[in-house]
């Protein structure tokens, strides 16, 4: 398999890559319930100090603490999603201090939740690269609640990350 490097605007018109990339991974995990997503991220030569971008098929924000939601900034690297932003939204409407900050790898690993969101779930996370995340039901029935169109709010996990 080839890896990209650079934007990746390719995600609009040719997904050939990245089909075969989520099918790859689909085909590593054991849950037949679960959809493996890559993770694209900065390189770096300690994979958990790089900065991490989004997934194949989503944004991706995590609740560092009750109370925070933090996603990275809008890039050539980070599109701009509508679910995204509603989320973003709401969380200030609930005085949730909202961060948009470049945020390394390994605050994904410390997070309370993250979630991987797009315009049609918003997703609890449950492992990255096969290491269990806290996937905190309280803060996800809190989102459900705030985005009720998001009504089924199960918990996925996201797969291999994938340097640029």
């Amino acid at each position: 398999m080839s890896t990209r490097s650079g934007n990746w605007r390719h995600k609009w018109n040719d997904r050939r890559y990245l089909a075969e990339l989520e099918n790859a991974l689909a085909g590593e995990d054991a849950r037949a319930d679960a959809m493996a997503l890559p993770l694209f991220i900065s390189a770096a030569a300690d994979s958990r100090r790089a900065q991490f971008y989004e997934t194949s098929r989503s944004n991706v924000l995590f609740v560092p603490a009750v109370g925070v939601l933090v996603t990275p900034p809008l890039s050539d690297q980070v599109l701009p999603g509508v679910s995204r932003r509603r989320l973003l939204d709401a969380a200030l409407d609930h005085r949730w201090r909202v961060e948009i900050r470049p945020a390394a790898v390994s605050e994904l690993l410390r997070a309370r939740l993250v979630l991987s969101v797009n315009a049609l779930s918003i997703t609890g996370v449950a492992d990255l690269d096969g290491q269990l995340l806290t996937a905190d039901q309280d803060l996800l029935g809190l989102f459900r609640g705030w985005l009720p169109e998001f009504a089924d709010l199960d918990v996925s996990q996201l797969g291999r990350r994938l340097p640029d």
